[in-house]
């Protein structure tokens, strides 16, 4: 409820906002997303090393698989929300 609570305080404030995540969760805040995105104030970012399971899973031991960060960067996409990937380093 920490980031909610920010999310919801920068949303009333009108400032703009940069999330960098590895973490599908960003979806539960959708509706608070929306309403940053209505001013033009918002970008996500998805950290993705890389696009290989097993890989992911050795590199990134306790993070979300790159395909649910796939599947929710979809989602925001399709909602009109900015997303952009942060692919550093690449493997």
């Amino acid at each position: 409820m920490v980031t909610r609570d920010l999310l919801t305080f920068l949303a009333d404030k009108d400032f703009p906002v940069m999330i960098l995540t590895k973490s599908p969760l960003i979806l539960r805040d959708v509706d608070i997303l929306q309403q940053i995105n209505k001013n033009g104030k918002l970008l996500v970012q998805f950290t993705v090393l890389t696009t290989n399971e097993d890989k992911s899973r050795i590199l990134e031991k306790g993070t979300p698989s790159p395909s649910l960060r796939l599947d929710a960067a979809s989602k925001l996409k399709s909602l009109g929300i900015p997303v952009h990937f942060h692919v550093s380093p690449f493997i």
